[in-house]
């Protein structure tokens, strides 16, 4: 959590740390209704947050900080657990696999379930596994070079490429 802590400084961590507050009050309403109306006791035990990455990544960070605020709303703890492995396939797949009680939720992003299902079988469907809850927030990717790369967009990266090495010698 000292990681967490230090980071709270970070305007666009403050920034994507307070949408994923706004969404998931809406995201806690709507599960507190529900769960009303399944059972009045929910949540009566903690619940579990899978989290697919290693501690201290970006994904575990903005889980564990949804997890303090969410678990403060409803009263009863989220416990963080990360379940690392196959590109974030294994504990997603432990997300699939669980009971469906409102115990065990899952993080989830495009390794999960775009990238991980074009590399290799997985043991869950990535559309009908599960439901989804909330968007908790985005995060930009940027393709960086060495700076003696005389290439100054991806069109010029891409001729440079090709250039180095035609189509009959290099495969992927």
């Amino acid at each position: 959590m000292a990681l967490a802590q230090r980071l709270l400084g970070n305007p666009a961590v403050e920034t994507m740390t307070h949408i994923a507050l706004v969404v998931l009050g809406g995201l806690l309403w709507t599960c507190s209704a529900q769960a009303q109306a399944n059972d009045a006791r929910w949540p009566e035990r903690p619940i579990r947050l899978i989290v697919p990455f290693t501690a201290g990544s970006s994904s575990d960070i903005v889980a564990r900080l949804v997890a303090q605020k969410l678990g403060e709303r409803l009263g009863q703890p989220l416990v963080v657990e990360n379940r690392v492995g196959g590109g974030g396939s294994i504990g997603t797949g432990e997300v699939a696999h669980a009971d469906a009680d409102g115990y065990t939720l899952g993080l989830a992003n495009t390794s999960t379930h775009a990238v991980a299902a074009s590399l290799a079988p997985l043991p869950y469907d990535p559309v009908k596994d599960f439901a989804p809850i909330s968007m908790l927030g985005h995060s930009p990717f940027v393709l960086a070079l060495y700076p003696g790369v005389p290439a100054q967009s991806v069109q010029e990266l891409i001729a440079l490429a090709r250039a180095a090495c035609p189509r009959k010698a290099c495969k992927s």
